[in-house]
């Protein structure tokens, strides 16, 4: 049954008319929204060259320079490799090659290491992190006796004795020792699931999701540049120059002079000109999501479609970082940039479309503050 209509008056003095079922649909997010169209889908693959960049940081992680890119394309011999597991034990991996590695993401999608009997690839003072819960509290029988207390001692293994924070936990709660491999694995999983949903793309609940995974992206290439400086400061690897006049200070800085750190403590320069862009727009698109300033907020699809597929390159720009620190990679950072990228579909109706405007006149760069030339 239709509502009964009411009307609205837009800036041109034209009047507007809005059922009162229109309203709710769009205003309140408590009522479910029945849209089944999906606006946001995935394309068909990931990124032209990803399959072959994510292939190599696996081979290139476990064979180093054994023989290069050219010849590995052609290499028909399976090889396995030794690793020690966490109970000190030798362990032997299934036999494989860049082809069949290759292959196998090409099949699946991504890359499982449990496919080819694989142990850990991380950097470990970047990615491992002891992550503890505890649900109780235990005391002695007297007052004054001691309570148990989990000591995480890994932030001196990892930053050198020096190292001030000393983490303890004596009672319900978690301790992590870094956040980036949860976070990476984190925003794989909601990219995917708000891709998935893109139906529900027009409510608010959607867009404050939308919200968070930005701040997780971005998030994601912060605590890498932090956790550089940090291992400079207590525990430069050879090679490594800390220098505080040099770099300054930690906090408060600028994402540019974070990015400078790369040279100032390794000599090697960073070659991410080409996911710098991406970058830039998601930190600025963060920084107005997370203050609202200015108080004013407007989104078409297309873009947020841009901005999902923008998300792919902070994986390429960790992983440039990482290569001028000279560190090792993750699994968590190939199925990263394995990621599909986002394809904005409009209802059938709809597709003999005007491109949005360049000279933002409409969209979101209608809603924030002129940029100043």
């Amino acid at each position: 049954m239709k509502g009964s209509a009411t009307t609205s008056i837009d800036s041109e003095g034209k009047k507007l008319k809005f059922t009162v079922e229109d309203r709710l649909r769009h205003y309140d997010s408590e009522i479910p929204d029945d849209n089944q169209h999906h606006y946001i889908q995935f394309s068909e693959n990931s990124r032209p060259g990803a399959v072959t960049e994510a292939a190599f940081m696996i081979i290139e992680h476990f064979f180093k320079d054994y023989q290069p890119r050219n010849k590995w394309r052609k290499e028909q011999r399976l090889f396995t490799v030794s690793q020690v597991d966490d109970k000190n034990a030798l362990h032997i991996s299934g036999q494989f090659n860049y082809l069949k590695v290759a292959a196998s993401i090409r099949e699946h999608g991504d890359f499982d290491p449990y496919r080819f009997g694989l142990l850990a690839m991380e950097c470990q003072w970047m990615d491992f992190t002891l992550d503890m819960s505890f649900n109780v509290q235990f005391r002695g029988a007297k007052k004054e006796d001691r309570v148990l207390q989990i000591v995480d001692g890994t932030p001196q293994q990892f930053y050198g004795p020096n190292y001030p924070i000393k983490p303890r936990l004596d009672r319900e709660g978690r301790s992590f020792s870094t956040m980036l491999p949860i976070m990476l694995k984190r925003i794989i999983r909601t990219r995917k699931s708000l891709i998935n949903n893109s139906n529900l793309s027009l409510t608010p609940d959607y867009f404050l999701d939308f919200r968070a995974l930005v701040s997780d992206v971005i998030s994601a290439v912060e605590i890498t540049l932090n956790q550089v400086y940090i291992k400079a400061e207590y525990d430069p690897l050879p090679g490594w120059k800390f220098d505080p006049g040099r770099l300054g200070v930690r906090h408060g800085r600028r994402f540019q002079d974070k990015l400078k750190w790369i040279y100032q403590i390794s000599g090697n320069t960073l070659s991410a000109e080409l996911y710098l862009p991406a970058c830039n727009r998601l930190r600025s698109l963060r920084n107005h999501l997370m203050h609202f300033d200015p108080p004013s907020l407007t989104v078409t699809l297309e873009e947020l479609t841009g901005w999902f597929t923008d998300m792919i390159d902070i994986g390429y720009l960790i992983i440039a970082i990482r290569r001028a620190m000279k560190l090792q990679l993750s699994y968590d950072l190939v199925n990263y940039i394995l990621q599909r990228e986002a394809v904005f579909i409009p209802e059938y109706d709809f597709n003999g479309r005007t491109p949005l405007p360049e000279d933002g006149s409409t969209g979101y760069r209608s809603s924030i503050w002129p940029i100043v030339k």
